[in-house]
């Protein structure tokens, strides 16, 4: 069974990021901002419904 990649969740005052590897495991790429603009303090995914939640700080 091949290794599951590792997405890292990353938590901002301008919103939630993803990186993720590449092919190889040696770069990440980074997509985001999500809740753009939103100040991000917690993030969580399901990595068997790829479902992910973010919270923010109560200052929106």
């Amino acid at each position: 069974m091949p290794e599951p990649d590792l997405t890292i969740l990353v938590c901002k005052t301008k919103g939630a990021f993803l990186l993720r590897p590449d092919k190889d495991n040696r770069h990440r790429s980074i997509d985001g901002p999500f809740c753009d603009g939103w100040p991000i303090s917690h993030m969580v995914g399901d990595p068997e419904t790829g479902v992910m939640w973010a919270g923010d700080n109560g200052e929106t």
